[in-house]
């Protein structure tokens, strides 16, 4: 192999890790982008439409790793608490288990 030929293997490698690189980072804007909708919106179906597409989402590649996705549980809780808030009903009370990330809820009547 001729020295200009590894450049262009070298060259051809490092795009191929960019690309790979930007494809993961593209993933995780895409994630946060649905966890935003699922937090934001006022419509019915963008709610459903981000919650659905949250239970099934793969986040990471080989080249980006993120430190934490939630499970589709957490987005089912979430889901639930905002169809209610939607509906002018804040009964559900969600809390966020900081020590390993994950959502459960109670209803406030239940609690008492």
């Amino acid at each position: 192999m001729t020295s200009e030929s590894q450049n262009y293997a070298a060259s051809e490698h490092l795009h191929s890790f960019s690309s790979a690189i930007k494809g993961g980072l593209s993933i995780g804007k895409q994630y946060v982008q649905l966890i935003d909708q699922l937090v934001d919106t006022n419509d019915l179906e963008e709610l459903l439409a981000a919650a659905q597409q949250l239970a099934v989402f793969k986040l990471g590649t080989k080249f980006v790793q993120f430190p934490h996705q939630y499970r589709s549980q957490d987005y089912y809780m979430l889901f639930m608490a905002r169809l209610l808030e939607l509906h002018q009903d804040q009964s559900l009370k969600l809390n966020l288990n900081k020590s390993n990330w994950t959502l459960s809820g109670g209803f406030s009547s239940l609690i008492r």
